[in-house]
């Protein structure tokens, strides 16, 4: 049996490389690496790499993109609440091709907590993948556990301290989540911080929006969903299918924005996310 640990940086997942340590389970490490993470999250990973807490790490990416970026440029779309494609080419669709080539029986864990959302209490903590063909890539079968399903998010800290190891340092920076730099589907209140504290991530969005305009040939392209941000604040009118016009905001109308309301006034429920069941974003 080949024991497989779906690695993101966050807390969740080094809280089950951790536990599978305590219990003597020898693992495979893998992280599905998108090229879109935060430099802070590639340090925390090549630093428990070289303290040993991450036992045969294997850094997996997309054998048909190069990353978010170039995804986003081919595809001439970025990804949306209506088209989740990034996690599927980028996560989901690497790490088959490498359970593929294992020729054991494979358990793949995740670190995915019933407490996160409604969607995610409604899985279980133990899940049979089976084999087959999925938009066109060979999907092995497997068994995915998640050992610290019923955990509290305190115990996932507990076992961090318990073992010496620090959280990624996102989570002291205001990140609620640890994954794409941004995500698509990143809370008002995250974006907020994260600009705040990164001086050049507007600019990089600003650079990707625009790569992403000029390979679809059209000008009413975002970064972010119509709704992000109240329509008042948005700057690029597009006219919808049943002929009503409409805005949809650009990077500089969403940093403006975030930046120049007090935080209180900000919505205290994010936006939806990505749950893919496969091995999630965090």
């Amino acid at each position: 049996m080949r024991h497989v640990v779906a690695f993101s940086g966050g807390k969740d997942s080094t809280a089950v490389v951790l536990l599978l340590r305590e219990r003597g389970v020898e693992c495979d490490v893998v992280f599905m690496d998108t090229g879109w993470e935060h430099p802070l999250t590639y340090g925390y990973i090549w630093g428990l790499y070289q303290a040993g807490v991450l036992p045969n790490l294997t850094v997996l990416r997309s054998s048909t993109y190069e990353g978010f970026e170039d995804l986003v440029v081919r595809r001439k779309l970025i990804p949306g609440q209506q088209s989740r494609f990034c996690t599927q080419e980028l996560k989901i669709f690497p790490l088959w091709e490498y359970l593929a080539g294992l020729e054991d029986d494979v358990v793949v864990y995740q670190g995915i907590r019933a407490e996160e959302s409604q969607p995610r209490s409604r899985m279980s903590d133990v899940e049979e993948v089976a084999e087959g063909q999925v938009a066109g890539h060979y999907r092995p079968g497997y068994t995915i556990r998640r050992p610290i399903f019923r955990w509290p998010v305190a115990d996932v800290f507990r076992i961090h301290k318990a073992h010496g190891v620090e959280p990624n340092p996102l989570y002291k920076i205001g990140a609620g989540r640890v994954g794409c730099w941004p995500c698509v589907f990143v809370n008002h209140r995250e974006l907020r911080a994260l600009l705040r504290q990164e001086p050049g991530l507007q600019a990089r969005l600003r650079a990707l929006e625009v790569r992403q305009a000029e390979a679809a040939g059209r000008s009413d392209t975002s970064f972010f969903r119509s709704d992000y941000i109240p329509q008042r604040f948005c700057s690029v009118p597009v006219t919808t299918k049943d002929g009503r016009q409409m805005f949809v905001p650009t990077v500089d109308d969403v940093a403006n924005y975030l930046l120049s309301v007090d935080e209180d006034q900000l919505p205290l429920f994010p936006p939806s996310r990505c749950l893919s069941i496969y091995n999630l974003c965090e």
